[in-house]
């Protein structure tokens, strides 16, 4: 339990405000020394490669567990009455993973239940989205309206094959929030029946749709895979549908539409996060969500702006438009800002979050931009000149400040910049950045951010956390390991996928399992998800003196509740016992630490 302010005195003003934070323990020292023993009688770590435990405390094992400390009652499919609220772990969703995969609303917000579409909705297995009446097909069996007047949801994301762990995840993480209107585009058929198929029960749809003219040097597959999910919300935009796009290392712990509804995002059409200064183009594209954009507005100017430039980089006339003597260069040349040669920039890393960032600084700006990505190479001869030439001018690219509610303010700015040719000026539209309660990145470099790496996702974690900047901490799959919202479940869809493709079963995708789990008898009855949330085996024998500690380790990343206990061993023929073999060592497992 936390102790009185009066206990925490000698350790400044931080330390103290740490210290009188610890949430308290309804309980007695007695039944939570009982409560240890037992866990200590009963459980044991399941180590797993690379995996490392987060700091539990006994509340939230006990939620965990569906204990209740201060009451005879266990839970059945939700909290005891006598739970506090403040028992459930901050880095779990409270639905299991076994039960559907559903969750439920963890914020409690008046009017949030209308945003649960977990189990509201039938699955679909779609054809080629760019056949006539697909994508219309999929936002009819996938699309959530959460009631009379309102806009179409539907939450987008992309995959190949390599990405399905990340993919796997991220819808599990959804639905443990409540939502499941989810739709996955991948650019292979077979990939997305195996996903349908895996235990996971994938909903999607294939595309053949790709960035046209793009040679092989251009990495044309991976361009392909990032704006297709740009091409189809131009589309959903013209069919009138809320979209949400995310990307794979982002993971939920909260349901998000209490927030996205409510003033003042609510005012605001094209929302992302911040990626660095409170500027147009300082956004990170992992997280846009377009709500009631106008069909042919200005908001959708922005991504079909995105998709001309790309197309233009890589189109036979681009030489005829970038290179030497084109009409791109032809002024800053004339002048003495630039000079030839102008050959082409094959890759860029983040291009296409560069290429919507110079969008948007257009649109804000009313001009065109290209301050992140020129799509040529230059000698810069005039430094000055070429700044205002190509980038903003003046102040039009910073953003206003919006005060707000309990989700916090916003920065927004308007959106200048539609297609003059489609007849009348579009409504007003803006633009804006989230606040850090909505989404915030590990390395947190958006000014306003909570960064996953300060710690504070532990007490406070956002809406959304996105794990961008994870891989220099290690790798994201072991930090979300660590705080328990790595899902397993996701490396059985791995090797579903894999031994559906007719490729070897393997784990290399960085998923959290050692691959010899996945090929054992455990995993051979998917549809048991026999990972799904905490693995529970007799302890090995006590030590001869002291108390032995209980050791733990989330093998659910994300369920709450308690799984069927599993029976070793579980690597099958040739393994004297699962400790052994998921340790990588010979002989008797060894004896858990003394505390």
């Amino acid at each position: 339990g936390g102790p009185a302010e009066s206990g925490c005195g000698g350790l400044g003003g931080e330390g103290k405000h740490v210290c009188t934070r610890v949430p308290a323990i309804d309980a007695n020292a007695t039944a939570r020394e009982s409560f240890a023993e037992a866990l200590a009688a009963h459980l044991v770590l399941l180590p797993t490669a690379r995996s490392f435990a987060a700091p539990v405390s006994l509340a939230h094992v006990a939620s965990d567990l569906g204990l209740a400390l201060n009451s005879s009652k266990r839970r059945s499919g939700g909290p005891a009455a006598t739970e506090s609220a403040d028992a459930a772990p901050p880095w779990r969703g409270v639905g299991r993973a076994g039960e559907a995969f559903c969750g439920s609303t963890p914020d409690g917000r008046k009017g949030s239940r209308r945003w649960l579409s977990c189990g509201g909705l039938g699955d679909h297995h779609g054809g080629d989205l760019e056949a006539q009446g697909e994508l219309e097909a999929a936002v009819a069996a996938r699309a959530w309206v959460a009631g009379p007047g309102e806009r179409p949801e539907l939450v987008l994301t992309y995959a190949n094959e390599a990405g399905t762990a990340w993919v796997t995840n991220l819808v599990l993480s959804l639905r443990s929030v409540g939502v499941d209107h989810s739709l996955i585009v991948t650019p292979s058929a077979a990939h997305c029946s195996a996903l349908f198929s895996s235990p996971a029960r994938l909903s999607c749809g294939h595309t053949s749709w790709e960035v046209p003219g793009c040679s092989r040097k251009m990495r044309n597959k991976m361009r392909t895979l990032w704006y297709l999910r740009h091409h189809y919300m131009v589309r959903l935009i013209d069919l009138g549908v809320n979209t949400l796009m995310l990307d794979g290392d982002i993971t939920l712990h909260g349901n998000p539409y209490a927030l996205l509804k409510a003033p003042p995002l609510a005012r605001h059409q094209l929302l992302y996060s911040l990626d660095h200064r409170n500027f147009c183009d300082e956004v990170n594209i992992g997280f846009m969500y377009c709500q009631g954009c106008a069909r042919r507005g200005r908001a959708q100017w922005v991504v079909n702006e995105t998709l001309r430039r790309e197309r233009s980089f890589c189109s036979p006339d681009a030489n005829a438009v970038y290179g030497d003597g084109g009409t791109f260069f032809a002024a800053t040349d004339a002048a003495g800002v630039t000079s030839p040669p102008h050959r082409p920039r094959l890759w860029a890393s983040a291009q296409d979050q560069k290429v919507m960032s110079d969008v948007l600084a257009s649109s804000c700006c009313g001009k065109d931009v290209y301050r992140k990505l020129i799509p040529y190479h230059y000698t810069l001869l005039d430094k000055a000149a070429f700044a205002r030439h190509f980038y903003p001018t003046g102040r039009c690219n910073e953003m206003k400040r919006e005060r707000g509610n309990g989700a916090g303010g916003c920065h927004y700015a308007p959106l200048l910049l539609y297609n003059s040719s489609d007849g009348a000026p579009p409504p007003p539209e803006t633009m804006a950045t989230v606040p850090w309660r909505v989404l915030s990145s590990w390395h947190g470099t958006g000014d306003g951010e909570r960064a996953g790496w300060s710690g504070s996702w532990l007490s406070e974690p956002p809406a959304f956390a996105h794990f961008v900047g994870g891989d220099v901490s290690g790798t994201k799959v072991a930090l979300m390991e660590a705080l328990g919202v790595w899902y397993f479940e996701a490396d059985e869809v791995v090797q579903h996928v894999r031994t559906a493709l007719g490729l070897p079963p393997a784990n290399p995708t960085g998923g959290g399992l050692p691959p010899q789990l996945l090929q054992s008898g455990c995993a051979a009855d998917l549809a048991q998800h026999c990972w799904a949330d905490w693995a529970l085996l007799p302890p090995p024998p006590r030590p001869a003196t002291g108390r032995g500690a209980p050791l733990l380790a989330p093998a659910g990343g994300g369920g709450s509740g308690v799984s069927t206990p599993l029976t070793v061993p579980l690597i099958g023929a040739g393994a004297s016992s699962a400790l052994e073999t998921i340790g990588g060592v010979s002989g008797a497992p060894p004896p858990p630490p003394t505390p």
